[in-house]
């Protein structure tokens, strides 16, 4: 089944995320592309470009350029994912503790909490997320 998504908008990102209990937040200009129940985010962070798809069954990131990552989540479940730098590739996992999101007309929220696994340790995770369109680009 394909979803028809609207095109995409320009909006305003802002992700903070704690990392065992150290907060940190970006904020950047991306685009949005929406429907009732789910979402389609990108926008660019240093070297990078960061895309995010919000669905009914699940959240998956990705970034390509400076480095590449492929993150899945979805509430309960464990999903493996890849973390690339400096031409070592290394696996990860991820484990959803807990996941919610709402799409509105114009914004978006997300809320995650999980465990981020690696070959070395674990972190424990929450981001948050709230995406608002910019009705007109020359907005500040």
């Amino acid at each position: 089944m394909s979803v028809i998504m609207s095109e995409f908008r320009p909006c305003f990102l802002q992700i903070v995320t704690s990392a065992d209990g150290e907060e940190s937040s970006f904020s950047a200009k991306g685009e949005m592309a929406l429907t009732s129940l789910s979402a389609i985010l990108r926008c660019r962070q240093g070297e990078g470009v960061v895309s995010l798809s919000i669905a009914s069954d699940g959240v998956r990131v990705e970034r390509e350029g400076d480095y590449l990552l492929r993150l899945g989540f979805a509430e309960g479940k464990v999903y493996p994912g890849v973390l690339s730098l400096g031409g070592a590739e290394g696996r990860v996992e991820t484990h959803t503790h807990r996941l919610g999101y709402s799409v509105g007309e114009n914004s978006v929220l997300l809320s995650m909490k999980y465990t981020l696994c690696f070959d070395s340790g674990k972190q424990e995770m929450n981001l948050r997320l709230y995406a608002q369109g910019i009705n007109n680009p020359e907005e500040k």
